[in-house]
């Protein structure tokens, strides 16, 4: 199929000294996005983010990395600023999968 994105479930790790529920929370509050916490041994250590169905599209997964990227710059984590978003872009254009 051309033109499709698979999508599924993925896990990240909270970057140290970032408050995972903080972000979490300005994700909702501020750009209406909604993530997983983890839960038992992993709570507080990572985050669930699942995009499937009709919400797994192009626009929501780089609406994704870049609204996590901006929260966690803003919260010091130390992060390699624009490379997630590059990475998807990258790997939508090599797949052909349309963006917008």
């Amino acid at each position: 199929m051309d033109n499709v994105l698979a999508c599924d479930s993925g896990i990240l790790y909270v970057p140290d000294g970032v408050d995972e529920a903080s972000v979490r929370r300005q994700l909702l509050n501020n750009f209406s996005i909604e993530i997983g916490a983890g839960l038992g041994e992993l709570k507080g250590d990572i985050w669930r983010i699942g995009l499937m169905g009709y919400s797994c599209n192009p626009k929501n997964v780089i609406t994704v990395l870049s609204a996590l990227e901006q929260i966690l710059v803003k919260e010091g984590a130390k992060i390699n600023e624009g490379v997630a978003v590059k990475a998807a872009t990258d790997h939508m254009d090599k797949e052909n999968v349309l963006i917008g």
